[in-house]
């Protein structure tokens, strides 16, 4: 599936992408709230809802948690305002 946007700059995509890599240096403990802010702030940015697709999807590939992290970021979620 090919997602269309008003508007997407792939230059900023594209470092993103090359950038992503660094996030396996976040340390472990600090993974599940990592994502959970990613997560939050995604909201605030008020984008349609293909572009909140991508990047969740983005930010799931790269901070992939196990069993446990899971545990912790859904109370982190679940705190959130």
């Amino acid at each position: 599936m090919i997602l269309e946007f008003e508007y997407a700059c792939p230059d900023k995509f594209a470092q993103l992408v090359t950038n992503a890599p660094q996030w396996t240096n976040i340390h472990r403990e600090e993974r599940p709230q990592v994502k959970a802010e990613c997560l939050r702030l995604l909201t605030t940015l008020k984008l349609s809802p293909a572009r909140m697709q991508l990047i969740s999807g983005f930010v799931d590939m790269y901070l992939r948690l196990d069993e446990t992290e899971k545990q912790v970021f859904q109370v982190a979620i679940s705190t959130m305002d």
